[in-house]
């Protein structure tokens, strides 16, 4: 293996369209074979640092280099990118096809390779990756983390010299994140170069050292256990399931017989392995989707019938797995005040309510309001998405994995928000895949197995 740069940046900045500057006389480097991580906070360049290595943008100033190729040069733009392998931070962004085997057998079939050779890279990246057994299944029917580690079967089919992964463990459980770890380690004793981004700290400690971009890191994302706050013996309950059974169309149950109860004021953390049907039970929660059998009720009526699912819809505030599903507007203030003007609210209380809630997500209203939602980074879109469901003011709160892709301040002050709205009285069921949570938050654990 040559001893040279695997990724070199001098001086670089980097400004989108908007005249909004995220990385300003960037300069680090990076040697073949090393096992890098990224780190920094919500907003300050990562991803933009991920896309420019690939060539996918070009610096506004400074040189980038890949393997010694200049990425502003279009006659290395083929052999930059067949060199990078990338993991977006969203799945969804480099998922192409139907049927998860032709996804991953997208890059090796661009690439001219033989079919016996494509067939058996997608085996083994989806054996790498636990997915070997859904390679049938159609990539709409997995969850967010089972999308996730399509992508990064996708990556590896490509056998590249360098390997990115933009946050790709986000939502991953814990045994498939220490899956992809595993793999990772193997890849870079082999050689590979692997640039890691990533929040959490335990992912960053397994490269060999961290480049940290914009500054000194955020505080510990800890927050102090508190006591479980006692409810009223008159506190009703919120959310109530019986006997609840689900199966998306061709595919087996996700949820079977499932009953679980959640009241008014209490915060109820929902954990379980990529694919239990934790983001299901939220959407049959909100009446998004509807059981095959048994029951949903919102405090004490039942969700059937396209009118009760309809209300459901302002008793029960959906924040989305992949928060850019349902950003749509074209400034981030129409975006989170969309709910509030369809409940027929005045413009002044609008406002009101848009304000609050950006600013209790802890995005800077007076920066943000006026711009598009996809000009924000991952993590910024998700305080976004969240802060719509907040202005809502509905008395339930379903939140998928809510704190994923954030920075380690940002998650603190995120679960400080909900205690504070569960203290309120607000019913606040989250979906995470991180068992620290619940004793972060000191909350009732409801696990689906």
């Amino acid at each position: 293996m040559d001893n040279c740069d695997a990724i070199s940046f001098q001086d670089v900045s980097f400004a989108y369209a908007d005249g909004r500057t995220v990385l300003d006389d960037l300069t680090f480097q990076v040697r073949e074979g090393e096992f890098v991580a990224l780190a920094g906070d919500n907003g300050c360049g990562k991803s933009t640092i991920a896309r420019l290595i690939c060539g996918m943008l070009t610096p506004s100033a400074g040189e980038v280099r890949t393997f010694g190729m200049d990425v502003t040069d279009p006659s290395c733009a083929f052999a930059i990118r067949s060199a990078c392998g990338i993991v977006f931070q969203r799945p969804e962004d480099q998922i192409v096809a139907t049927l998860v085997k032709d996804d991953v057998a997208f890059g090796p079939r661009n690439l001219g390779l033989a079919a016996d050779e494509v067939l058996s890279r997608v085996d083994e990246a989806l054996s790498a990756v636990g997915m070997l057994d859904a390679a049938e299944r159609d990539v709409n029917t997995l969850s967010g983390g089972e999308q996730q580690r399509v992508a990064i079967a996708g990556a590896l089919a490509m056998h590249p010299r360098l390997l990115i992964l933009d946050e790709a463990t986000s939502m991953l459980d814990a045994a498939a994140t220490e899956r992809t770890l595993s793999i990772l380690r193997k890849l870079h004793k082999r050689g590979m170069t692997i640039l890691l981004i990533a929040h959490d700290a335990a992912l960053a400690n397994a490269a060999e050292r961290t480049i940290r971009i914009g500054g000194p890191a955020s505080e510990s994302a800890a927050v102090s256990v508190r006591p479980v706050r006692k409810l009223a013996d008159d506190a009703p309950t919120a959310v109530e399931l019986e006997n609840v059974s689900f199966a998306y169309p061709g595919s087996s149950p996700v949820l079977d017989g499932v009953s679980l109860s959640v009241r008014a004021g209490e915060l109820a953390c929902v954990t379980g392995p990529n694919g239990a049907g934790k983001s299901t039970l939220l959407s049959l929660m909100n009446g998004l989707l509807t059981p095959d059998a048994g029951e949903v009720r919102l405090f004490g009526e039942p969700a059937r019938g396209a009118k009760a699912r309809g209300q459901a819809r302002f008793t029960v505030g959906l924040a989305f797995q992949q928060p850019e599903r349902q950003l749509f507007s074209a400034t981030v203030f129409d975006d989170v005040a969309f709910g509030p003007r369809n409940m027929g609210l005045s413009a002044d209380e609008v406002e009101e309510r848009v304000r609050w809630a950006i600013d209790a997500v802890g995005l800077p209203f007076d920066e943000v309001y006026k711009r598009s939602p996809f000009t924000l980074s991952g993590g910024q879109q998700r305080k976004a998405a969240l802060a719509g469901v907040l202005a809502m003011r509905t008395p339930v709160l379903a939140l998928d994995e809510p704190a994923a892709g954030l920075d380690v301040a940002s998650k603190r002050e995120l679960l400080e928000l909900l205690c504070r709205l569960s203290g309120e009285g607000a019913c606040v069921i989250m979906v995470t895949h991180d068992a620290n949570d619940v004793q972060l938050l000191g909350c009732r654990e409801i696990a689906l197995p």
